[in-house]
């Protein structure tokens, strides 16, 4: 199948957030406002149909808005601000766009919406202003209610119902400020 389709889609957020503090516990709520539209031109339609001429071209817009919340609650296990070894976990909820090529015009653009969440430790530790150690472990989920795969015999992304992704990662940044950083991860 030969597609020739122009294929836009935007993405444009704000963030708001509030912060609480009390001696070694730190929690951040928020949330951030999504808007997504998409745009598809498809330029390769018929010229004629039963009617007669027509023009080969067919735009289709679609827009949609999510809120989407958000919450981090951090616990410094030690106290020396020289060197920090804190545990952290996020919760929140995502939203991914559509295919802008399956959606039809003045369409509300469906989201596919995901939960994910993220637990881990960090440790910080820095020695005078010569070199700074920031290490990160951690794990996380995300489950995606309607995600989208690519299909190359369709040439283009179809759904493929519900997804869940597991995973760890792990992290480590060794700095001189001002100067030099290098960053490894896993």
């Amino acid at each position: 199948t030969v597609f020739d389709t122009a294929r836009s889609t935007t993405q444009a957020g704000a963030y708001v957030a509030a912060i609480g503090r009390v001696p070694r516990v730190t929690l951040r709520a928020g949330a951030r406002v999504a808007a997504f539209t998409s745009s598809a031109t498809d330029r390769n339609l018929p010229t004629v149909d039963r009617e007669g001429e027509r023009v080969p071209r067919q735009t289709a817009d679609a827009f949609g808005i999510a809120v989407l919340p958000r919450g981090t609650l951090t616990v410094a296990l030690t106290a020396a601000e020289a060197s920090r070894l804190d545990w952290t976990t996020s919760v929140g909820l995502g939203a991914r766009s559509s295919d802008a090529q399956a959606l039809s015009d003045g369409e509300d653009a469906p989201f596919a919406r995901s939960i994910t969440s993220e637990t881990g430790l960090r440790s910080r530790a820095r020695l005078g202003d010569l070199l700074s150690v920031d290490g990160r472990l951690g794990a996380f989920w995300t489950r995606v209610d309607r995600d989208l795969l690519f299909d190359p015999e369709a040439g283009r992304n179809v759904p493929v119902g519900a997804t869940q992704r597991y995973g760890a990662f792990l992290s480590l940044q060794l700095a001189v400020p001002r100067w030099f950083e290098l960053l490894g991860s896993f």
